[in-house]
């Protein structure tokens, strides 16, 4: 509990100082044998009590491997018309507010499924980073080029056309483009191949997702 929560025993809950040192104590060790920090085997997911279901995953993997788990996590929740309110990411892990609880059991369900790239790239259709890969890669095959010439195409003219291209591939069977444009996300952007040997390998190892409700996230 730390050296300032002997005060607040004492003066705020009216503890003689034997009890409140005695209760700190088993507080302590409390936190410290229930405490779980994230590790090789141990992705650490934390249920906040709030108004929206929000969910605070703590893998300290890297932003690549965050991305991949966050936005997979964020296609399970739509494919079960589930609204993601917010999803932010960091080096350590990711924060997902959703309008309904998720089951994280579902996570490592769509790998045994074999669904799990099927999820993902319907939910990475639209999001900012798909855009964003999209515009680059139709930049470069000179559909959407930043200059015409010694002209350069001002951010407003190519940001309309971008979306136009967008817009005309999203409606074709095939396109080169996206397929290009997802295939540098799933390549370059995250981190798959680490996501599918951690899901594997709760099949067979002693490694979990665990699942707790929280009132406030632990401070990782």
């Amino acid at each position: 509990m730390g050296e300032d929560s002997e005060p607040l025993l004492t003066n705020a809950l009216g503890l003689n100082r034997p009890v409140a040192l005695a209760l700190k104590q088993f507080l302590d060790e409390h936190s410290a044998t229930t405490f779980q920090v994230p590790s090789n085997d141990r992705i650490l997911v934390e249920q906040v009590e709030a108004p929206l279901p929000t969910y605070v995953v703590t893998t300290c993997r890297g932003r690549a491997f965050n991305l991949a788990l966050g936005y997979l996590f964020a296609g399970i929740a739509t494919q079960d018309n589930v609204i993601v309110h917010e999803l932010s990411f960091d080096e350590n892990g990711f924060m997902a507010k959703l309008s309904h609880e998720v089951e994280i059991s579902k996570i490592p369900e769509v790998f045994r499924n074999d669904t799990s790239e099927e999820v993902l790239q319907r939910y990475m259709m639209d999001s900012q980073l798909f855009a964003k890969r999209f515009r680059e890669v139709s930049s470069r095959s000179m559909l959407n080029p930043r200059r015409i010439g010694s002209e350069e195409v001002s951010p407003k003219q190519y940001q309309q056309k971008a979306e136009a291209i967008m817009t005309k591939h999203r409606q074709m069977d095939e396109s080169v483009i996206i397929r290009e444009a997802m295939n540098e996300i799933l390549n370059g952007d995250l981190d798959m191949k680490q996501l599918r040997n951690f899901i594997s390998r709760m099949d067979s190892e002693d490694v979990r997702i665990v699942h707790r409700r929280v009132k406030m996230p632990s401070p990782l």
